[in-house]
């Protein structure tokens, strides 16, 4: 490992220098995923310290971000300094290579810059990443919003959609003393990811549920033309209660606001398609800038109930149902 360590600090040394930074300027970052993937079939965790200690850059100073990629993905790097001005760093064929290119959201924002970088070293898939992660980062948004983002291994309208649900339960449904949160996703959403880090809630705990669930089933209950985000339940075990709310999230709004064709989202090739980065990326930057009234005016409140606690057990052991169980109270 110490050999890839070396040469790990020399890509990193020669980025500096083409970036004409010096450890510790501000308004650099590095996302990097050193702490998910490989260097030759050894872990890349290591090279996080390599970086940090080069670039001055830390997760404390919120300057240091990760990304999740597979375990078998090749390491890769992106520093960026204060103009926006990118150095991405990619193991590759034994070696490091480079591509340099313009992150600022005055140039990355706008699809032909896009595409044309997607075709380089980077990929469709990473810039995706790189580029949504870093925006978010730019706009200053959350840090729960920038966790999430590296947890769903990049930033999406639904990621921001998870921290708009937050903010509505801190205002209309906030825990009290003896309160739990039970979440129930029918059909599974990108936003689960940041519940999860903010209220340290999961499916191997219990208490964050994904069912898969049709479109045709789900329009038996709910004909609002949004998107169907999450049902929160609080419960309190000792008063033998439940109340909670099906939230829906209007992801074609966001992408008008945005300028945004929401068919956009659905490219041919997925995430191989520059496309599908771009339209999450622009949608993304656009509602980091949203302050709490304008981020509710996204949240549809599509059904409100309460009962006993029997009530959300009943819920969560509707297998791929719980809207029959809700519906029927």
């Amino acid at each position: 490992m110490d050999n890839f360590i070396k040469m790990a600090n020399k890509a990193i040394v020669d980025a500096m220098d083409e970036l004409g930074s010096k450890k510790g300027d501000s308004g650099m970052l590095v996302i990097t995923n050193a702490g998910y993937g490989q260097i030759d079939n050894n872990r890349s965790v290591p090279l996080i310290d390599t970086v940090s200690e080069l670039t001055g850059c830390t997760a404390g100073k919120g300057s240091l971000l990760g990304a999740l990629t597979d375990c078998d993905a090749p390491v890769w790097f992106s520093i960026r300094n204060n103009t926006g001005k990118t150095v991405f760093i990619k193991w590759e064929n034994k070696e490091f290579k480079n591509q340099i290119f313009d992150a600022s959201p005055a140039t990355l924002l706008e699809y032909e810059n896009w595409k044309q970088i997607a075709e380089g070293l980077v990929g469709p898939k990473t810039l995706n990443q790189i580029g949504s992660i870093g925006s978010l980062w730019f706009r200053k948004a959350p840090w729960y919003v920038l966790k999430g983002a590296e947890l769903h291994g990049g930033a999406c309208p639904g990621n921001f959609a998870g921290f708009f649900v937050h903010q509505y339960l801190k205002q209309n449904l906030a825990l009290g003393k003896g309160d739990h949160y039970l979440f129930v996703f029918a059909p599974p959403t990108c936003g689960m990811d940041i519940l999860q880090l903010i209220y340290a809630s999961s499916a191997g705990q219990k208490q964050m549920l994904s069912m898969q669930f049709g479109a045709d089933k789900l329009a038996a209950y709910i004909s609002e033309d949004v998107v169907v985000f999450a049902t929160v339940i609080r419960v309190n075990q000792v008063q033998d209660t439940c109340r909670g709310v099906i939230l829906g999230f209007d992801i074609k709004k966001a992408s008008r606001d945005a300028g945004v064709d929401f068919e956009t989202f659905f490219p041919v090739g997925l995430k191989s398609s520059p496309l599908f980065g771009f339209s999450r990326t622009k949608v993304s930057h656009y509602l980091a800038t949203l302050g709490f009234d304008e981020q509710m005016s996204y949240i549809s409140e599509l059904k409100k109930f309460s009962g006993k606690q029997q009530m959300a057990q009943q819920i969560a052991g509707a297998g791929s149902n719980p809207y029959k169980v809700i519906f029927s109270a």
